[in-house]
């Protein structure tokens, strides 16, 4: 039987080549905005030239960072309180991705934060872009 040990170096390099790496060089010129029933999502350009015909499939992002205590709302019920006058069924499971503390994927956090604020800024339709990116806090993300 052999034991897996974390190698924070042969991770970091495994996951700068995955296409979804947000603090990978060259994501934003790797995706697009595509419309879809009043809404837009994310893909890979190059799947998205390679596949002409059939569906589009959506581009899965992926950012490393530490979930932080602060309003961690992952239990059953989500963010539930009665004081608000709603169902169970419309609570949200809900928490906040920090800067990890990691020597490997530390110093990623401020790429992937300035990447995702690119990618916010050429679909918004407002102004109003606080509440994915916290960043009137420390450019914590929220989910």
């Amino acid at each position: 039987i052999m034991e897996a040990t974390y190698n924070g170096p042969r991770s970091k390099a495994r996951l700068i080549t995955t296409p979804g790496y947000i603090a990978a060089p060259g994501f934003i010129q790797d995706v697009s905005w595509k419309p879809d029933k009043g809404g837009n999502y994310l893909v890979n350009r190059q799947l998205q030239d390679n596949a002409k015909e059939g569906p589009t499939t959506h581009m899965v992002c992926v950012v490393a960072g530490k979930v932080s205590d602060d309003k961690l709302f992952t239990s059953p019920v989500g963010n539930y309180t009665p004081k608000y006058n709603s169902s169970v069924s419309e609570a949200k499971f809900q928490f906040t991705l920090t800067a990890p503390s990691n020597p490997d994927f530390g110093p990623d956090w401020a790429v992937a934060i300035k990447t995702l604020q690119e990618c916010q800024t050429v679909i918004a339709k407002g102004d109003d872009h606080r509440f994915f990116i916290l960043s009137d806090e420390t450019d914590n993300l929220n989910f």
